[in-house]
């Protein structure tokens, strides 16, 4: 379900957040895509800087990526629009759009870096870059095909953020009705004066925010325990709220 994280009494410090600021506002859409990423993450897999391409994460990168590279020979690669299936071969010669490749010296950086994922062998090596539109139907569709059979996992139960003891502390996560990326971002845009537009000036961390003490349903022992910065609390099992109802917008 779509989460809004809320800042419980005053961060004078380097993240600057308000009592009562919207410090994250995640859709279902971007929830369930995180926990894929986590799931499916290529670090967790054994073995050096080549991961197999029967694993999750190249299933995720196959995809849910922009372009695909495979290694043809020495020299060469070829590059595949995933959307279409398009690809073009590239090599130390420029194409016609002036496009060239120094492949041994470009993979000798690449694994010398060893942050981002190479699949199958040195000579026969694939990768990813850029990521294509990610709904959550196309989600849902990845995690039937490849995750759940090989893992058990359910895209239902990775709907939510996982928090720690700490983050429960500091903030209140609570859930709403679904929103879409744009209104997520607008959620936590800054608040700035706009008077000279060439120059503007930030007010404050957030734009918007929510009085989270008067929200429908809380209680004062709610409000009590939520002050209280030695327990960890949620009320994301409380009833879903619609964010057009509590978010307000600073003037």
């Amino acid at each position: 379900m779509p989460e809004i994280t809320i800042q419980i009494g005053d961060n004078p410090g380097v993240l600057g957040y308000e009592d009562n600021d919207i410090v994250q506002a995640e859709n279902d859409t971007q929830l369930l895509w995180r926990n894929t990423q986590i799931v499916t993450d290529h670090r967790a897999l054994p073995g050096g800087f080549f991961k197999p391409t029967n694993s999750l994460a190249y299933r995720r990168l196959r995809a849910f990526s922009k372009w695909m590279f495979e290694r043809i020979s020495a020299t060469e690669i070829r590059r595949t629009l995933l959307s279409d299936m398009t690809s073009e071969i590239l090599s130390n010669t420029p194409n016609a759009k002036e496009e060239r490749i120094d492949l041994p010296l470009y993979m000798a950086r690449r694994m010398a870096a060893g942050k981002r994922a190479m699949f199958g062998d040195e000579a026969n090596a694939v990768w990813f870059e850029g990521t294509r539109q990610v709904t959550l139907d196309r989600l849902t569709t990845f995690w039937s095909n490849y995750v759940t059979p090989r893992t058990g996992l359910l895209a239902a139960d990775h709907r939510q953020r996982n928090r720690s003891d700490r983050e429960l502390s500091r903030y209140l996560v609570i859930v709403t009705n679904d929103f879409s990326n744009a209104r997520a971002s607008a959620m936590t845009e800054p608040h700035y004066d706009n008077t000279d537009p060439d120059n503007p000036v930030m007010l404050a961390k957030r734009r918007r925010n929510i009085d989270w003490r008067n929200l429908p349903s809380m209680e004062g022992a709610d409000i009590t325990r939520i002050l209280d910065k030695r327990q960890r609390y949620s009320v994301r099992r409380d009833r879903v709220r619609t964010e057009t109802d509590i978010v307000r917008v600073r003037t």
